[in-house]
């Protein structure tokens, strides 16, 4: 991590570069080893001899092993999808060969498997999302039915060509079973579609929500770009007297409404809208003028140039604070150099092991306002 950001660093005039040295905290580690993934996703695959297997990606390769068991996910992850495959001869299509460069139609490619490990343990703690290249919904139903799913809450996804190696397309749809299930995070029970995103290790992400929070004052209005359903919001709202959560996906947005509700926090307020968009020509010039505090989450290849450019002091001119936090230490380095170019003090970088017996780390990354030197 240190080398990453001194290298992202060089080219920075000296007069507000870090010293990469003194930036990166202990790494905070995974309360569990094992058993510590609420989000499984699995490959679906099938040889031209009509094999199947429900696995992973070897690494570095196309070839799939069988995972359905892994032990890094939790119970509840695994018995969804040994159940949903315990008769293979149920499953209305084929499952995808993924060794073969030839784009294939009507068959299973992928499942997500969600799950709230904080629940009872039954199927009313579980989500899935089948995605596929053309496999009727009817169909579907019909298998979860008669492998005694009806129950789970479903989802399917409609994967193209154009999709490539992507896990779900461009919409996914609701197939059967209710519409939500309960996931539980820390003190709040959200009720959420599956294709919202959460942190996958549910051991450590009471830590980093707790981390990411932690301002070093109270503020006016948090902006939280790329923020879901809210997870990092409703821990902080009593530190705000505004909050406004803006996410691309509107499933995202509806939860976090409902649980806004719910809990009586009427000053947060989620934007179904991508953050470039929002930035650019939907946050009204007042509201800019009161944002305090700013949290940023995006997916692993980081913030777009258009947001970076528009976390600068000339944006918000009353901004205190931004906490970003990346999948992707890579990505993280080079957007910390735009943004202390862009008037911000980058103070501290701590990663969080998410992902035990693996290279990657979750990172938060705290920046402090200070001024611009042109």
């Amino acid at each position: 991590m240190t080398g990453l950001l001194a290298a992202a660093f060089r080219d920075l005039p000296a007069a507000i570069r870090p010293d990469a040295r003194t930036l990166v905290e202990p790494t905070v580690p995974s309360p569990q080893e094992a058993g510590h993934r609420a989000s499984a996703r699995f490959c679906l695959h099938e040889d031209r001899h009509g094999h199947k297997i429900v696995g992973l990606y070897q690494q570095g390769s196309r070839v799939v092993v069988d995972t359905a068991g892994c032990p890094a996910n939790v119970d509840l992850a695994n018995e969804v999808a040994l159940r949903l495959f315990a008769d293979r001869a149920l499953v209305p299509a084929k499952f995808y060969d993924h060794q073969s460069p030839v784009f294939q139609k009507n068959r299973f490619k992928y499942v997500t498997v969600r799950t709230s490990p904080s629940g009872e343990g039954t199927l009313r703690d579980a989500a899935i999302i089948l995605s596929h290249t053309g496999v009727d919904p009817g169909a579907m139903r019909g298998w979860l039915g008669r492998a005694g799913l009806a129950e789970l809450c479903a989802y399917e996804s409609l994967l193209d060509k154009a999709n490539g190696e992507s896990i779900t397309g461009r919409s996914i749809d609701h197939v059967s079973g209710p519409e939500t299930f309960p996931y539980q995070l820390a003190d709040e029970v959200f009720a959420i579609a599956p294709a919202s995103f959460f942190q996958a290790n549910h051991a450590l992400a009471p830590a980093l929500i707790q981390a990411t929070t932690a301002f070093a004052e109270d503020g006016r209005t948090l902006l939280d770009l790329y923020g879901g359903f809210g997870a990092y919001s409703f821990h902080a709202r009593r530190r705000f007297k505004e909050i406004l959560v803006v996410d691309g996906n509107d499933t995202a947005i509806a939860a976090l409404n409902r649980h806004a509700q719910k809990v009586g926090a009427a000053h947060v307020k989620g934007v179904a809208d991508f953050c470039e968009h929002f930035l650019e020509s939907a946050l009204p010039a007042a509201t800019a003028q009161r944002v305090t505090h700013v949290i940023a989450n995006p997916s692993r290849t980081g913030m777009s140039p258009q947001v970076r450019q528009r976390l600068a002091r000339a944006t918000f001119p009353a901004l205190i604070a931004v906490h970003y936090v990346s999948c992707s230490p890579v990505t993280f380095a080079r957007d910390a150099a735009d943004l202390i170019r862009a008037g911000q003090s980058l103070e501290s970088v701590r990663p969080f092991d998410m992902f035990p017996h693996a290279d990657h780390v979750e990172v938060l990354g705290v920046f402090r306002a200070a001024p611009r030197i042109k």
